[in-house]
């Protein structure tokens, strides 16, 4: 499973990634990689190119594209 994270502010990226490795460590969940990104405009480029996770964390307000533009692409693209 692919999870992604979205966020344009580095700490919280780092914090909801050591949280979710914290919930899949105590759970015993396992072949679960996270993926970061601070700049939506890299995230929504590995998209077009057909790269898709199964899960997204998205920041609701960033400078370029926002989570809401993120999800709009996700669904243009029938995921």
């Amino acid at each position: 499973m692919r999870i992604v994270i979205c966020d344009d502010n580095v700490i919280d990226l780092d914090i909801i990634e050591e949280l979710l490795r914290q919930y899949m460590e105590t759970r015993e969940i396992t072949g679960c990689y996270v993926e970061k990104f601070s700049d939506p405009s890299v995230l929504s480029q590995k998209m077009e190119d057909g790269e898709v996770a199964d899960i997204y964390l998205l920041d609701m307000i960033m400078s370029e594209k926002t989570g809401i533009d993120i999800g709009r692409q996700l669904r243009n693209h029938g995921c």
